[in-house]
């Protein structure tokens, strides 16, 4: 107080605000120091929950896993685990705990013990808080062992033979060759065979079926409905000529029909023409082949 005093906090309107003010820090830093250094280590593991951390003795290289168990499931948790980094955390809740997962691994030189030798490590604790107090407990401490043996590593040796085992084979390679090469042989004298029939069926010729000649009756038909768009002398040597197949065909009455359109006075007309050959094809369809 004599301090504050001569400092001057005391004096003027804000005296009273300061020595508040300084009070509340005072009390502050009380709590705090209680909080966290009350509790021995023994009280601050069974406050925390239980600290877990696997393998206790690893080889350098092998990853370790720690767990940290909170009671409470409202809880936060701080932990630094250098010179190993963590890889993965993960939180489960589970009834009324917490549970914190670490994964950690390292392979820096930091974490690198001697040849042939171990190395101690002793992470910072960890600090949980929750039911608003902050604890803090001691993770165990891991011991690495080096990969290397004690031999200098200027000469290293290796831990297995250096010359690989004889190979086993379930084939004689030479053999098996000799068969690949056989049916490689195979199929290339398939293939060529098939080409070439391929080749032959393409070059022959592709027979053209001969046409089928027509009948004098189907000629004498198509002429008539050919002349229908001609002059009328041709109209009348069409179905003069159509009479004279009929008749042979022994077809009196279409010859006579034929012939009395080709020479009646009025000139034959072209519908007459091709209803007329239309009607003969259809009678001749049955028989003769028009």
């Amino acid at each position: 107080m004599g301090v504050l005093s001569r400092l001057g906090w005391g004096r003027g309107p804000w005296g009273g605000a300061a020595w508040a003010a300084a009070a509340a820090v005072a009390v502050a830093t009380a709590g705090i120091v209680v909080l966290l250094g009350t509790l021995s280590p023994g009280d601050r593991e069974g406050a925390v929950g239980s600290l877990e951390l696997t393998p206790r003795s690893a080889l350098f290289g092998q990853p370790l896993r720690a767990v940290l168990q909170v009671p409470t499931r409202n809880g936060r948790a701080v932990a630094s685990f250098a010179p190993y980094r963590v890889v993965r955390r993960s939180e489960q809740r589970t009834g009324g705990a917490l549970r914190i997962t670490y994964a950690l691994d390292c392979l820096a030189a930091a974490c690198t013990p001697r040849p042939g030798g171990e190395r101690l490590f002793t992470f910072p604790p960890a600090r949980v808080t929750f039911g608003g107090r902050t604890y803090v407990a001691q993770w165990p401490k891991v011991s690495v062992a080096s990969r290397l043996g004690p031999a200098p590593l200027s000469r290293p040796a290796l831990r297995t033979p250096a010359t690989p085992p004889a190979p086993s084979l379930r084939f004689d390679p030479p053999l098996a060759a000799d068969a690949l090469d056989g049916l490689a042989a195979a199929l290339a004298l398939s293939a060529a065979v098939v080409v070439a029939r391929a080749v032959r069926r393409a070059r022959r010729p592709v027979p053209v079926p001969e046409p089928i000649p027509e009948s004098p009756l189907a000629r004498a038909l198509t002429a008539v409905e050919q002349a229908a768009a001609r002059g009328v002398r041709a109209r009348r040597t069409a179905l003069d000529q159509l009479a004279v197949v009929l008749e042979r065909a022994h077809m009196s009455a279409a010859a006579r029909q034929a012939r009395l359109l080709a020479w009646s006075e009025d000139e034959p007309s072209p519908y007459a023409m091709r209803a007329l050959a239309e009607e003969q094809r259809a009678a001749a369809g049955g028989g003769e082949d028009v």
